[in-house]
């Protein structure tokens, strides 16, 4: 176990960290504003933690996170 610990980098122990907040974060978002503040977090996040990572992938997904959140709150509105 030591082993495994010792060789996963910083960056990414603490992005995984990052993502698994955003993950619990998640059911309890809802609406626009809520909705961006979380994509704005879990930007800000990734971008400060890794810094030497590409950032297009992951604005990608911070942009696809926060728009399947939207429709999926929008579709759950409908059906009421």
């Amino acid at each position: 176990m030591q082993a495994i610990v010792g060789a996963v980098p910083p960056a990414v122990g603490l992005g995984a960290v990052a993502l698994a907040a955003v993950a619990v974060a998640i059911p309890y978002v809802r609406g626009l504003w809520p909705v961006a503040g979380l994509g704005a977090g879990m930007l800000v996040a990734l971008l400060l933690l890794a810094p030497g990572a590409p950032a297009l992938p992951l604005v990608a997904a911070v942009w696809l996170t926060c728009g399947w959140l939207l429709y999926a709150g929008s579709d759950s509105r409908r059906e009421q």
